[in-house]
C-alpha cells in the first residue's frame, strides 16, 4: 500500500517544486507547438479523406463509362494517395477507357508484374485482358495462369 502511495504522491510533490515562473516563460513556445501539431493532423487527415473521396468518385466514373472523368479523378486520388494501389488500378482503368491502351499497359504492369507479386485485382485484370484476345495461343494461357497463380 506504501508503494501504491508513493506512486502517486511523487508526482504531487515534483509538481509542488517547480518554479512555475519558468513554466509561465515558456507557455508562448508550448502553446505555439500544439498549434503546429494540431495543424499538421488536421491537414494529413483531410489529404486522406480527399483521396479517398477522389478514389470513390473515379469507381462511380469508370461505372457508368465516364472514362475522361474518372481519369481526372483517378490521377487526382493517386496524388493525394500516392501509395494507394486501388486508386492506380481506377486510374489504369480509366486509362484504357479514354483510348491510351500503350499507358494502361504500362501502368498495369507495374502494378501487377507477370514474374512477381504485385496487386492481386489487378493481376485478375491483367489475366482478363490476356483471355480476351483470341485466337488465345499457348503462351498467352501460361501468361494469363502466372497472373492467377
Amino acid at each position: 500500500m506504501d508503494r501504491l502511495l508513493s506512486v502517486f504522491w511523487y508526482p504531487v510533490g515534483w509538481l509542488a517544486r517547480r518554479d512555475w515562473r519558468l513554466v509561465l516563460q515558456g507557455s508562448p513556445a508550448l502553446v505555439a507547438g500544439l498549434v503546429c501539431v494540431t495543424a499538421l493532423v488536421a491537414v494529413a487527415g483531410r489529404s486522406h479523406d480527399r483521396g479517398l473521396r477522389y478514389l470513390q468518385l473515379a469507381q462511380s466514373a469508370n461505372r457508368g463509362g465516364d472514362h475522361q472523368a474518372a481519369l481526372t479523378h483517378a490521377q487526382a486520388a493517386v496524388r493525394a494517395r500516392p501509395d494507394d494501389r486501388a486508386a492506380q488500378l481506377e486510374l489504369v482503368i480509366a486509362t484504357a477507357g479514354t483510348g491510351d491502351v500503350e499507358r494502361a499497359a504500362a501502368l498495369l504492369t507495374a502494378l501487377a508484374p507477370p514474374d512477381r507479386r504485385g496487386y492481386g485485382p489487378a493481376h485478375l485484370l491483367a489475366a482478363q485482358n490476356i483471355l480476351a484476345q483470341p485466337p488465345l495461343p499457348p503462351e498467352g494461357l501460361r501468361a494469363a495462369e502466372a497472373h492467377l497463380v
